[in-house]
């Protein structure tokens, strides 16, 4: 076991869930090939037959990390159903993908290896994209509802909008690096925005203006 102290209180962190933890940290540090269990067990200072106990092969933890990332992302866009998400909200959301997107950055710059090695997990991450584009439609369908978005005289458009802006945020992190710039959230942000811009109302318009000038003032405000 492990023992975390933290504000003068404990707190048991199993080895199991230590394991993911440092994975994650090494994988997004060096990349997912490059850490084999042997050192992922060198560098947790635990025996290799101890780190085999909870995850027998790679595969194991990495379809166990694969789960973890579908719960959480699972939370940052919600389920058809609950994702009544007007533009403010949307904004929320982009938030909070960048951050998780952060949080798992080796899945994102080595998700064609991964899958290629481990076809289970590709398997669900194929269904797991479509639900993700589903998802992203039913919340712009949704402010199409709320007058924020025009709703097109071809329904097919918001159906391929949903999927170019699940193209651009899920493979931001390989072509920021692919082009040598600096990847930070608000570049991902405006992107975002400029791509939905065309199929606003102008109450649509009015938001995305608010939007993106409050979080100017804050980030200046911040600076300052």
């Amino acid at each position: 076991m492990f023992i975390l102290i933290i504000t003068d209180k404990y707190f048991v962190i199993k080895t199991r869930d230590k394991i993911l933890e440092s994975a994650i940290s090494l994988f997004n540090q060096f990349g997912y090939s490059n850490i084999s269990m042997q050192r992922l067990a060198s560098e947790l200072g635990l025996s290799p037959g101890n780190l085999t106990y909870h995850f027998p092969k790679k595969e194991d933890l990495m379809l166990a990390l694969y789960l973890m990332f579908k719960k959480e992302i699972g939370i940052v866009i919600p389920p058809k159903k609950e994702n009544k998400s007007d533009l403010y909200l949307f904004d929320e959301q982009i938030v909070n993908f960048y951050h998780l997107q952060q949080r798992y950055l080796f899945f994102y710059l080595d998700l064609l290896e991964i899958e290629r090695a481990y076809p289970v997990i590709a398997q669900q991450h194929y269904i797991h994209i479509q639900d993700q584009i589903s998802r992203l439609e039913h919340g712009l369908r949704y402010c199409i509802a709320l007058g924020l978005i025009n709703e097109s005289d071809n329904p097919e458009n918001i159906k391929f909008l949903a999927q170019q802006l699940w193209f651009t945020a899920v493979f931001w992190p390989r072509q920021i690096r692919v082009r040598g710039i600096t990847d930070e959230l608000d570049h991902l942000r405006k992107t975002i925005w400029h791509q939905i811009k065309p199929y606003l109302t102008d109450a649509g318009n009015k938001k995305v203006k608010d939007i993106l000038e409050q979080t100017l003032t804050a980030d200046t405000t911040i600076k300052t």
